[in-house]
């Protein structure tokens, strides 16, 4: 709107150079300051007519008419938007204030003023504000006599301002090709889009939609856009009724002829409460569809191979549907023939649609249970829920009374409820954040929640079998083990979660050995041995070895979240008499001894070989591995005749230069 300061401010225009005189029938060149005229133009010359009445003609439609009197002349000047300077103007504060502050505060551009003498002095002002255009007539020329502003089309329209009164008048319209239209005047309708052309203050014509906050063009008119809800097993339909959903099975929560969604629903803390684990899409007859999951997860599925989705802010087309993360959870749009849309939001918690059909009847769930999707024995018998009386609103009611009087007011599903109702009333949900589990990633047998520091963390599902027995003996994982000279050590990450604990800060007492985690599985292993001990201990008792560390984390006096953590594991093995299975070096390959006795003496000889033949000799320093075959030649000399004969019984190694030593490894033995 015009400020009042403004438009003192340019109906108070005056002259700088001399004015045009018009005295016959002309045409007057006003292409520096083009008019809008009852949304006609912007026209760029006008027509005076001295016949008895004198009027100024834009088109054959639009036409100025002055009082049927006698005047010897009329002057006009262009005004550019620079040249107007204040003068007074008489009466033209209130005239203003009422007609011309329906226009936007726009800036002038330029003004066109008429001079004339009739009875009194006359001046007429036409403001140019590009699309719109305002006049005001400051005349005294008596009470009969009047200025008359028209438009001769179908439809005609014109407007007089009395020559006795200084007045302003607003001559912006809308038009088409047969008449003008006011402002906020329909110009035309189309229902199949559920759109109005409407003439704009402006003096344009724009195209709105018709349909009020809710609602959705249903084709031949708009219609409610409805929403439901799903957090864990507690639903909000689109009545605002709420329900159960009483087991694990597989449920379609839309099912439309080109939109059907099924959820499918898994167990977390409890193994009463189901969630919706994922839904399915199918926008086509076929069984190709886009499947949203945990953790910010999308796929495709086509002829049967999926394949994963990578989303963000910016949406991707994916079998019809388009797909995004927002930053709190993912979002899918479908648009069908009828340009209805339907939306889902998926957040691995909160399930909410919009649609314009039904979703479901919160009375009658079971009655939408996919039989053929749902896993064999997915009918669990659940703890009954008591539903207060009190009427405090579904959500109120979904979320205090059917959910979290039976399941641990944690893992943010208070909040999940608060959004859910946001998301429906189209409010923002103060102090709930977004989802802390969106892109975080957990394996099956875990499921995403907020861990007491306010993270993302991966949790244990009740129901798995595995870690379900370790809870239960108070147990992390599965017992330490040990072998010779090393110890091993092995945890579920889920448990220690469920302890507060976050796992990927452990380490033993050595600060420098971590664990290393297995993404696959997300368990942590400790490794330590005799080699490298990582501050831990290492005994050799009479019988058995045993192995002692410390799984800890790092803390400090500052207030945190994090409790302290320290493990203390040992492991032991039982010692056996066994050879280490280290390689050896040969440092002689050719050995002689001389041995005399009462009778006799000779010289023996021991050289080695890698073959029979005694053709290829091991060099000295060569390396033998347990278990080689190696060859050995012994040769006697200075045995004289033929009655003596060499035998060997025996031939080993010791740690004694002695032939009776305890400690010795037979290389010969007789076969």
């Amino acid at each position: 709107m015009l400020s009042l300061l403004c438009l003192s401010f340019l109906l108070t225009a005056v002259c700088l150079a001399a004015p045009t005189t018009v005295q016959t029938n002309t045409t007057l060149d006003i292409s520096a300051c083009p008019i809008t005229y009852f949304g006609g133009g912007p026209y760029t010359a006008f027509n005076t007519a001295f016949s008895g009445t004198i009027s100024f003609t834009f088109s054959s439609t639009d036409e100025i008419t002055f009082p049927n009197s006698a005047v010897a002349a009329i002057h006009y000047d262009i005004l550019p938007a620079a040249n107007l300077t204040a003068v007074d103007v008489k009466n033209a504060a209130a005239a203003i204030e009422t007609t011309l502050r329906r226009l936007p505060a726009s800036a002038v551009e330029c003004c066109i003023k008429i001079s004339a003498t009739f009875n009194g002095p006359t001046n007429i002002y036409i403001f140019s504000y590009g699309s719109q255009t305002a006049a005001f007539v400051d005349a005294d020329i008596g009470a009969t006599d009047a200025f008359t502003f028209s438009y001769f089309g179908d439809g005609s329209y014109s407007t007089k301002v009395p020559g006795a009164f200084s007045q302003a008048v607003d001559l912006t319209r809308c038009r088409d090709d047969t008449r003008t239209y006011a402002s906020g005047e329909i110009v035309a309708t189309y229902d199949e889009t559920c759109s109005s052309d409407i003439c704009q203050p402006s003096g344009v014509v724009e195209l709105t939609n018709d349909c009020g906050p809710g609602q959705v063009c249903m084709g031949l008119g708009c219609g409610a856009r409805h929403s439901c809800s799903i957090v864990a097993n507690s639903v909000v339909d689109v009545n605002g009724d709420t329900g159960v959903i009483p087991d694990f099975c597989a449920y379609d929560i839309i099912t439309a002829p080109s939109f059907t969604m099924t959820a499918f629903l898994r167990e977390r803390r409890l193994t009463d409460t189901p969630f919706v684990d994922s839904v399915d899409i199918y926008t086509t007859p076929s069984l190709d569809h886009v499947s949203l999951g945990q953790g910010g997860n999308a796929k495709k599925t086509v002829s049967g191979a999926d394949t994963a989705l990578t989303l963000n802010s910016s949406a991707v087309t994916v079998l019809g549907l388009e797909l995004s993360d927002n930053g709190t959870g993912l979002l899918a749009l479908f648009t069908d023939h009828n340009n209805i849309i339907t939306e889902v939001f998926f957040d691995g918690t909160l399930l909410h649609v919009k649609h314009t059909g039904v979703c479901f009847d919160a009375s009658t769930i079971s009655a939408v249970k996919n039989a053929g999707l749902s896993e064999s024995g997915c009918i669990a018998e659940l703890a009954s829920v008591e539903v207060a009386s009190v009427d405090k609103g579904p959500f109120v009611t979904a979320c205090a009374e059917n959910l979290l009087c039976g399941y641990p007011d944690r893992d943010d599903l208070y909040c999940r409820f608060k959004h859910a109702y946001a998301r429906t009333a189209g409010l923002s949900s103060n102090g709930c954040s977004t989802s802390v589990c969106l892109n975080h990633q957990c394996v099956s047998h875990e499921f995403c929640a907020v861990a007491n520091s306010g993270r993302a963390a991966c949790f244990c599902r009740s129901n798995d079998a595995t870690t379900k027995a370790f809870r239960k003996n108070g147990k992390y994982g599965p017992p330490p083990t040990c072998d010779a000279g090393s110890a091993s050590l092995e945890f579920y990450g889920c448990l220690l979660e469920e302890e507060g604990i976050n796992y990927r800060g452990l380490h033993l007492n050595d600060e420098n050995c971590t664990g290393v985690v297995d993404s696959d599985y997300n368990t942590i292993t400790f490794d330590f041995d005799t080699n490298t001990k990582c501050g831990g201990t290492y005994r050799s008792l009479p019988t058995t070895i045993e192995f002692q560390n410390t799984v800890q984390n790092t803390y400090s006096q500052t207030v945190t979240y994090e409790p302290k953590v320290a493990i203390i594991f040992s492991c032991s093995y039982n010692k056996t008499a066994e050879l280490t299975p280290l390689n050896f070096h040969l440092i002689n390959n050719f050995v002689t001894a001389t041995y005399t006795t009462d009778s006799f003496r000779f010289t023996l000889s021991i050289s080695f070989y890698y073959d029979a033949a005694f053709t290829s000799a091991v060099a000295s320093g060569a390396e033998l591995t347990k278990g080689q075959k190696v060859y050995v030649k012994l040769k006697s000399s200075q045995l004289r005749g033929t009655g003596l004969v060499l035998v060997i019984d025996e031939c080993w190694t010791t740690t004694e230069s002695s032939p009776t030593g305890a400690n010795k490894y037979s290389l010969i033995q007789s076969q």
